[in-house]
C-alpha cells in the first residue's frame, strides 16, 4: 500500500463513519421525539413488536439504548483512526507538508482550496503533496506480536 492509498482509505473511513454518526444522531432524536407522545407510532429502530403503550415504551428504550451504542462504538472507531491518522501526519518533519497534508486528508479540501490557504499556486501544491507522501511512514501491525509498528512506505 503507497502512502496516498493509506491515507486517502483513512480519510474515506473517518469521513464515512462521521456521516454513518450523524444519520444514527438524527435517527435518535427522532426515536426521543416519539417517545415523548406514547400514542406516536412507536417504531423507529428494527425489532420485534411490543404489545401494549407500555411495552411499546420499554421496548423503544431499549432500541434507544442500542442506538446509543451503536453510536458510541462508531464514535470511538472514528476518534481511533483520527488519532492515528494525525499521529501518521504529526512525524513528518517538514511543517508545510504536515500543514498541506492535514488540510488534503483531515480538512478534506480540495487542491485549489488548499493552495489558497497555503498560498501557492495549485501546481506548487501537488508538486509539496508528492514530496510530503515520501515522508509518510504507514503503520502496520506486526502479526506475530499484534502491535502495530511503524515503516517508511516511500522512499
Amino acid at each position: 500500500m503507497t502512502a496516498k492509498e493509506y491515507l486517502q482509505g483513512m480519510s474515506r473511513e473517518i469521513h464515512g463513519l462521521d456521516r454513518e454518526i450523524q444519520r444514527w444522531v438524527d435517527r435518535e432524536a427522532r426515536l426521543r421525539s416519539r417517545m415523548m407522545n406514547v400514542t406516536a407510532p412507536m417504531r423507529e429502530v428494527p425489532g420485534p413488536p411490543h404489545g401494549g403503550h407500555g411495552a411499546d415504551l420499554a421496548g423503544q428504550i431499549h432500541d434507544l439504548q442500542l442506538l446509543k451504542a451503536r453510536i458510541d462504538e462508531r464514535i470511538d472507531r472514528m476518534a481511533a483512526l483520527q488519532l492515528e491518522l494525525s499521529k501518521v501526519i504529526e512525524r513528518v518533519p517538514d511543517a508545510d507538508y504536515r500543514e498541506l497534508l492535514e488540510l488534503r486528508y483531515i480538512d478534506r479540501l480540495s487542491w485549489s482550496e488548499i493552495g489558497r490557504r497555503m498560498g501557492y499556486e495549485r501546481e506548487t501544491v501537488c508538486r509539496k503533496h508528492g514530496r510530503a507522501l515520501r515522508c509518510i511512514q504507514i503503520p502496520r501491525e506486526n502479526p506475530e506480536t499484534g502491535h502495530t509498528e511503524s515503516h517508511f512506505s516511500v522512499l
